[in-house]
């Protein structure tokens, strides 16, 4: 997810993305527990739950009281507030520092006064469109459809180059491999989801992610594309010497 890739492509070296990383591993590795500790208690609590989605308005309503509940309502909506925001600015920046430039020449020769107007105006526009495809489907649930479908379809071949690449085995897989990996992935996705109409989840899921992984390791075997600055990138992840900085000592 590009909201999480930042804490690594902030850091300012291999060993404080390492350390990113194994604290960002950490915390995913105990929040899941909390998050499902009410689910796990709500046939108990509540008996004759019917509608497992509703587990958490019923554990609620039953346990806490009526100004608790206004407090929980208020934090529901501010951190939907808060995420929407986050991706939002994460899309922008990536539309603006990575996407754009590549496919728009005036965009690369934008001034530093006027990228940020560029990036508030992508905001807006994508947000507004969120906004516009919510309304005209009239709350069914169609963006959040929409956001699952892509996800699905995107996060298994996209993790394969993202997650193997950082370890030294696969230094040689370059640019092409990454970018043939992703593609007969989504390919293939898009074939068994909707050609074959497969209801199988592991399906849906397993199989574009196993011909990402076949496609990258042996794209990667057959066109070497290793560089020094990507070989010295990777070693950095195993280095626990932080790199000089400029004026140090002085």
């Amino acid at each position: 997810m590009w909201n999480l890739a930042q804490r690594y492509m902030a850091s300012s070296s291999g060993p404080a993305a390492r350390r990113s990383a194994l604290l960002s591993s950490a915390l995913w590795l105990v929040w899941p527990l909390v998050l499902f500790i009410p689910m796990f208690a709500a046939p108990l609590i509540v008996p004759g739950l019917a509608d497992p989605e509703e587990a958490y308005v019923r554990l609620a309503q039953t346990l806490l009281p009526q100004g608790v509940i206004g407090l929980v309502l208020a934090g529901f909506f501010s951190h939907t507030m808060a995420m929407v925001a986050s991706d939002a600015n994460v899309i922008s920046s990536v539309i603006t520092r990575d996407i754009a430039p590549a496919i728009v020449r005036r965009v690369r020769d934008l001034s530093a006064r006027a990228e940020p107007t560029f990036a508030r105006v992508t905001t807006f526009v994508f947000v507004l469109v969120s906004m516009t495809i919510a309304i005209a489907t009239q709350g069914e649930g169609v963006v959040l459809k929409i956001v699952v479908d892509l996800v699905a379809a995107t996060m298994g071949p996209i993790s394969i180059p993202l997650m193997l690449g950082m370890l030294p085995w696969f230094k040689r897989s370059g640019p092409t491999a990454a970018i043939v990996s992703w593609a007969a992935g989504l390919g293939v996705w898009a074939y068994v989801k909707w050609i074959l109409e497969s209801k199988d989840t592991a399906m849906v899921v397993g199989v574009p992610l196993a011909t990402s992984l076949v496609l990258y390791v042996a794209v990667g075997l057959l066109r070497q594309e290793n560089r020094a600055d990507r070989d010295a990138l990777v070693d950095s992840l195993g280095d626990d010497t932080e790199p000089a900085r400029a004026g140090a000592g002085v």
